[in-house]
């Protein structure tokens, strides 16, 4: 279902694109998120917030109004797909698993950072050329993909801050594309949420219970850091800030399309992970249409996302996921609509300001 309207509604906030350039830029894997748990704390703390941290690498803001409820909780999760060195081998190849899903089509010869302890080491993923190939062939299982950083031995590897457990990233640089209202860059998937997250916390306000912005740990490796903020926030209501994956490109039905770019953000009905609240939705909805912000409806049968384990803390927690289209998503680069982003945020903060004067 699309519900769209022209995207340059001159009431959409201007957008911090250094804060999207900032973010899809800083590196930050499953399980090594600290690069994007620092650009949270420092803006949270900008807007006011008390800091919170859980033991799983969550941050979180905290705005306390004139009561403690309602608490509502907006969400986003830190970590993006990446890799982690589980070999090195004699002559100073880097064997890897994936943090996160990938698709085994979009590897080879990508460059790479090396999140090493004494500094970050460039590479690729090793491509073989087709000279050196033979009839068909297959695309390489990922356990046999290694990476190249330019050494001649382990010992040489070893001795600049690598060993078995260090984290790798893309590294793709943020960039406007000639359309100015399109990006380019990494890890939008969630970046993008993390943005809105912070954006949305930064500019609420009046709410008279108590608002908690999120930062959520390791949710590309199984929805982990939504529990733990969860249950540090026990929250009455949450919000979800995501990058979900665009269905707009060639290769899809553009008739079923539930994730077109320049089209407004997601409001997710279901996933393999989660039913949303009709009576979210529906107040969603009214409050998109009444304001003109265009929208989508996802339906889903694969992904998930926090809403997994938020929607289940305590007796249940009533969660909306709003999500901002990305177009190669799980990939060293994804593109996004800036419109989008925009129309997310209004949307956010309405449901915010309406919550607040109820």
């Amino acid at each position: 279902m699309n519900n769209s309207s022209a995207q340059t509604n001159t009431l959409a906030p201007p957008l911090d694109i250094e804060l999207f350039r900032r973010l899809s830029e800083a590196d930050g894997p499953s399980g090594f998120e600290g690069e994007i748990r620092e650009i949270l704390r420092h803006r949270f703390a900008e807007a006011g917030g008390e800091i919170l941290e859980d033991r799983l690498g969550g941050v979180i803001g905290v705005r306390r109004g004139t009561a403690d409820r309602p608490r509502i909780m907006l969400d986003c999760h830190t970590d993006e797909v990446g890799f982690i060195v589980r070999h090195i081998t004699k002559d100073g190849f880097l064997r890897f698993l994936p943090l996160g899903s990938w698709p085994g089509d979009v590897l080879s010869a990508e460059r790479v950072r090396v999140m090493a302890s004494g500094g970050k080491i460039s590479g690729m993923i090793g491509a073989i050329p087709p000279h050196h190939r033979t009839g068909k062939t297959a695309l390489p299982a990922l356990e046999s993909l290694y990476i190249d950083i330019g050494a001649e031995s382990r010992d040489q590897v070893e001795s600049w801050g690598i060993r078995i457990g260090t984290p790798i990233v893309p590294a793709t640089p943020f960039q406007l594309m000639r359309n100015p209202r399109r990006a380019l860059g990494k890890a939008f998937d969630n970046r993008a949420g993390c943005a809105l997250c912070v954006e949305a916390f930064q500019r609420a306000a009046g709410f008279a219970g108590t608002l908690y912005a999120a930062g959520s740990a390791q949710e590309e490796v199984g929805v982990r850091g939504a529990e733990t903020t969860a249950a540090t926030i026990d929250p009455d209501l949450a919000i979800v800030f995501e990058g979900p994956p665009a269905d707009d490109t060639p290769g899809f039905r553009r008739e079923e399309s539930q994730g077109a770019l320049g089209q407004g953000p997601q409001i997710r009905v279901i996933d393999r992970t989660a039913i949303i609240d009709p009576r979210l939705i529906e107040r969603a909805i009214a409050l998109a249409r009444a304001a003109g912000i265009p929208f989508q409806l996802a339906a889903r049968a694969s992904g998930g996302t926090d809403a997994k384990a938020i929607h289940l803390h305590g007796r249940g927690t009533p969660t909306l996921v709003i999500g901002v289209p990305v177009r190669y998503a799980h990939s060293a680069a994804g593109c996004i609509d800036l419109g989008d982003c925009e129309s997310a945020l209004r949307l956010g903060l309405l449901l915010i300001d309406q919550l607040s004067r109820e």
